[in-house]
């Protein structure tokens, strides 16, 4: 059960304490977030039913790709992602390779249940995905505090002074939890033409 966990919590963040550092800034509006190319490094914990892990993750977004890297609180790789226009594929190591159409299919195949993975990319920005209806509370300074989206409740705290962008992200849906402590931001606006990392 360890391996389905971590592998829900990696394909959570294809789609999903400490201070963050930040270079750049979120996106203002859902509509710039598919414009946006991120790099995020940081620890995750996974609780699955009565059972739970943890360990560290880097993801890499771009508008037409994502790679997510998790690796064990030892630093040993557990699983590398990748979601792009070709498909999906998880490399779990020693030859172990799984390739999908796409994540949600990948999801399905390897866990029984499919993750909304689609509103991901907007939710680690404290903003609902344009799909489906949402709620949200703000604390005073008007940043997301929580969001309620396709089943999922997503918590969110510790921002910076002045930064939009939060340090923690905390995401549930029974039976899963997903906790993502955001070490380091890289965000960038892409335009048509040219990515900037």
């Amino acid at each position: 059960m360890r391996q389905y966990a971590l592998l829900a919590a990696c394909l959570l963040l294809a789609a999903c304490s400490s201070v963050p550092v930040i270079n750049g800034n979120a996106p203002t509006q859902s509509s710039s977030v598919t414009q946006t190319a991120f790099e995020l490094v940081g620890r995750l914990g996974v609780r699955y039913e009565k059972g739970g892990q943890h360990g560290n993750v880097s993801w890499r977004h771009q508008p037409d790709m994502d790679e997510v890297e998790m690796r064990s609180p030892l630093g040993s790789i557990v699983a590398k992602l990748r979601v792009d226009t070709q498909g999906a594929m998880i490399d779990f190591g020693e030859g172990r390779i799984e390739h999908a159409p796409d994540v949600e299919t990948l999801t399905k195949t390897l866990l029984g249940w499919e993750l909304p993975l689609t509103g991901l990319r907007y939710w680690v920005f404290a903003q609902p995905a344009p799909t489906s209806p949402a709620q949200t509370e703000k604390d005073p300074q008007g940043r997301v505090t929580q969001l309620e989206q396709a089943g999922w409740v997503i918590e969110y705290a510790n921002y910076p002074d002045n930064q939009s962008l939060p340090g923690k992200i905390i995401m549930r849906r029974t039976p899963l939890e997903i906790r993502l402590v955001v070490d380091t931001w890289s965000v960038q606006h892409v335009d048509s033409t040219q990515t900037r990392f």
